[in-house]
This record gives structure tokens, sequence and C-alpha cells, in this order.
């Protein structure tokens, strides 16, 4: 009787670990999407910022040359 019991508790430790270890990659992989969002909304502002800086740069060479 006493090995089903503890037979029984080693399987439910085992569902609990892989439930647990489930969990945990779901986590990582929302984790990892959002931050690759991030990555990406940050390089199109930086993107968008040299813009601007090569068009101020653009008119600073056109205002020397007058």
């Amino acid at each position: 009787m006493y090995e089903r019991i503890i037979a029984k508790s080693e399987e439910d430790d085992g569902d609990f670990f892989k439930k647990l270890v489930k969990k945990n990659c779901k986590l990582k992989e929302e984790r990892y999407k959002e931050m690759c969002g991030l990555i990406r909304r940050k390089n199109e502002l930086l993107e968008e910022k040299l813009k601007q800086n090569q068009e101020i740069i653009t008119l600073l060479g056109k205002l020397v040359k007058n």
C-alpha cells in the first residue's frame, strides 16, 4: 500500500515539474517576443532620428555654402 502511495507521489512530482517547465518555457517565449518587439521599436526610432539628423546636416551644409 505504501509503495503505491510513494509511486503516486513521484508521478505527481513528475507532473508538477513538467507543468512548471512548460510554464517557464511559455513565460520565456513571451518575454523573448516582447523584447524583440521593444528592440524593433527602438531600431525604428533610431532610424527616424538618423534621418532627421541627416536632414539637419544637409540644411546646415546649404547654409554654410551661402
